[in-house]
């Protein structure tokens, strides 16, 4: 082949793929615009994402205050509750964060 053939249609592939790779391109920001759309209208529907967030018993803060004077073993507060161990541990830090300025005391760690 001749040097400038081969230039020639190294050139051109070089183009088509710059244009295949930009149409692509196109597609996938055409795609994430329609999906972030689709979140957007069903949000303002009032359509919730994600898992349900499991209803802490009733009697949750006196079942931790229990628990943190130490009449009230973790793993009967956990039955109690129908928690796992992790779930637990965040609902008490966001307990203790809407607290607000009321004071729930951190269990010492003998």
């Amino acid at each position: 082949m001749d040097k400038d053939v081969m230039d020639a249609f190294l050139a051109g592939s070089v183009i088509q793929f710059l244009l295949l790779a930009k149409q692509e391109e196109h597609k996938v920001v055409r795609w994430r615009k329609r999906q972030k759309d689709g979140i957007d209208a069903a949000r303002v529907r009032g359509v919730r994402f994600g898992r349900p967030r499991i209803k802490l018993p009733k009697n949750f803060e006196a079942l931790v205050a229990r628990w943190e004077q130490g009449t009230l073993p973790f793993e009967k507060l956990l039955e109690q509750t129908g928690l796992k161990e992790a779930t637990f541990y965040r609902r008490l830090r966001d307990l203790r964060k809407r607290a607000d300025g009321d004071h729930i005391p951190h269990k010492s760690s003998n």
